[in-house]
């Protein structure tokens, strides 16, 4: 029953402390002296609240009826999250290190 109630609650922390750490990743990239890296840090903005909404899904498990959820919807979350998050990551990665190289 513990191993469950670990499984329904550890993908959603862990989402919701991602996508909180991206959030203030990229509010701080945004107020950095350069300028320059603006467009980097709002692209890890965006990530950090598409990786907030997998923690929003993930948390989905409760409101549902069927007990397939219960595996279902973590694993989706975390799917979904990675999906979203990571070609804004990327993206911004890549214009954070053009932009340094001017």
């Amino acid at each position: 029953m513990a191993v469950a109630a670990i499984g329904m609650f550890l993908p959603a922390a862990l989402l919701l402390f991602a996508g909180i750490a991206t959030i203030v990743w990229g509010v701080r990239t945004r107020r950095g002296v350069a300028p320059r890296s603006r467009p980097a840090g709002v692209l890890r903005i965006i990530a950090g609240i598409g990786v907030l909404g997998g923690a929003v899904l993930a948390l989905g498990v409760f409101y549902l009826d069927v007990q397939y959820g219960v595996i279902l919807l973590p694993v989706l979350g975390l799917l979904a999250a990675g999906a979203w998050a990571l070609p804004f990551v990327i993206a911004a990665a890549i214009i954070h290190r053009r932009r340094d190289a001017r």
